[in-house]
């Protein structure tokens, strides 16, 4: 078996005038204008907003109750105090359940060691398990996203854009043609008369043959025509297929986008907003309540001061008290809200267990199945629609190192002088949403010792049952093991 060690020698890399741009300050928002719009769908870009908690940047400040003319500003145009991202958590949460941390799954390649090595080495460097987080998350909350990927200076780098930047074309086996991503950013190295950074356009357009970067000519916010580009720099890799996947939820063949899992919820985040600033106003009010006075002139209220080392004269008949509410209506809202964040956890089948429950209830993985019954249907749907997508950008990257390798340049591990996989297909056995406890496991492992000598399963059968429990990947050499250890019980179920 080969030895998939990390490359350390020096890399191999390519020139790319676009690594400034994508290292930039960030991708600006534009006014909500249909005129400076420049999504791909302003559907996209208001999810995006959600998930990036700057929905209601556009209203005014919370604080600001009133026009400059003393009229009042509605509530619904103002900026919430609180604004709670909700979006952001419910698609965290999903993505964890679906596919972060130990729920990523193990990639099979049976009977074949150094093709399973190769995958293994392919996951490490990638660094895909962490990488394909954010992504996710982007695309749990807007229905699709864009994955890229490219080997540079040896390593294997990885890169994600969001799907209202992307303009995919797919060709007639819905394989990807070709996507140019465009969108405007802010340079830090150069500002316009007033000051600020320059607007720019960036452009770059990914096909099956070639990676094309183009110039960055300024944003005009009057025009509603898209500038001319012109290319700088075309790197030709003639792999066959454009360095990256298209992730979505769900297919459709209307739409190149997935279902968007908080679109039907962005009333009750709003609600939630909005619900949670008025409580605060309202206890805010109760924390510092205005003083009244009763039988006093105004001469006489103004020579009050307002402190805990000054006594008050109120004279004869002056009378003081604190205009309290009895925040019934907090109260209210409270109960609300407890409704409207059940109603967000029925419609995105995403559940926010209490913490008290789920510890009563986690000494059994079945346990909370039950409990997180939706979203374990929810999370099954989506790992079966992204399967295919998974297995895809790995194979592509499986293909790009062998390809690199064969040139001559180098790759991010090293590989035997002249070794060719068999095959660079292989299965995908997905992680159980809930991993078992020791509880869990003590029971299969008893179940199994008992039908193994109960006649009803044989030792091989028996020893796959619980291999995963100990790490176990190959059964025959486990088996052998075995048989060459001393017998100190003769009674042992294997």
């Amino acid at each position: 078996m080969f030895n998939w060690g990390n490359k350390k020698k020096g890399g191999y890399s390519r020139s790319r005038s676009g690594a400034r741009q994508r290292n930039n300050l960030g991708i600006i928002g534009l006014p909500n204008d249909k005129k400076k719009l420049k999504f791909r769908d302003e559907k996209l870009e208001l999810l995006d907003s959600y998930y990036e908690n700057t929905q209601y940047d556009h209203l005014m400040d919370w604080e600001q109750d009133c026009y400059a003319d003393n009229t009042h500003i509605p509530i619904r145009k103002r900026c919430p105090r609180i604004k709670m991202p909700i979006a952001k958590m419910m698609a965290s949460r999903l993505t964890s359940m679906l596919i972060g941390g130990d729920a990523f799954p193990d990639l099979r390649i049976d009977d074949m060691p150094d093709e399973q090595e190769f995958i293994k080495a392919v996951v490490r460097e990638s660094r895909i398990k962490y990488r394909i987080l954010e992504p996710f998350k982007r695309m749990i909350n807007c229905g699709s996203a864009f994955v890229r990927f490219y080997i540079s200076g040896g390593t294997m780098k990885m890169e994600h854009f969001s799907s209202k930047y992307c303009y995919p074309t797919f060709d007639e086996s819905d394989q990807l043609e070709n996507v140019v991503i465009k969108y405007v950013f802010e340079d830090p190295d150069e500002t316009d008369n007033d000051g600020n950074y320059q607007k720019k356009w960036f452009k770059m357009e990914l096909t099956k043959m070639s990676e094309i970067i183009y110039d960055t000519p300024n944003f005009d916010p009057d025009s509603t025509d898209e500038p001319e580009f012109t290319v700088v720099e075309q790197v030709d890799h003639e792999l066959g297929f454009v360095q990256g996947t298209w992730f979505r939820t769900s297919e459709d063949r209307h739409s190149i986008d997935g279902y968007s899992m908080i679109a039907d919820c962005l009333d009750f985040i709003d609600e939630m907003c909005y619900s949670l600033s008025q409580s605060s106003t309202a206890v805010q009010y109760n924390q510092d309540p205005q003083l009244a006075f009763n039988s006093m002139d105004e001469d006489e209220m103004e020579k009050v001061i307002r402190s805990a080392a000054k006594s008050w004269n109120l004279g004869r008949e002056g009378k003081a008290e604190f205009l309290e509410s009895n925040l019934s209506g907090v109260e209210k809202a409270i109960e609300l809200r407890d409704k409207f964040r059940q109603n967000i956890q029925d419609v995105m089948r995403i559940l926010l267990m209490d913490p008290e429950k789920m510890v009563g209830n986690a000494q059994s993985a079945k346990a909370m199945e039950v409990l997180h019954g939706p979203m374990v249907d929810l999370v099954r749907e989506i790992r079966g629609v992204i399967e295919p997508q998974l297995k895809e950008l790995l194979i592509k990257m499986e293909v790009a190192i062998l390809r690199a390798n064969e040139q001559g340049m180098d790759i991010p591990f090293d590989m035997p002088p002249g070794w060719q996989p068999e095959t660079i297909i292989f299965s995908i056995k997905w992680k159980p949403i809930f991993p078992e406890t020791i509880e869990d496991q003590q029971k299969r492992v008893s179940l199994v010792i008992s039908a193994k000598t109960g006649g009803f399963l044989s030792r091989e059968t028996a020893l796959k049952n619980v291999a995963d429990i100990f790490g176990v990947e190959d059964i025959e050499l486990e088996m052998k093991m075995v048989d060459d250890d001393p017998v100190t019980n003769p009674f042992g179920g294997f």
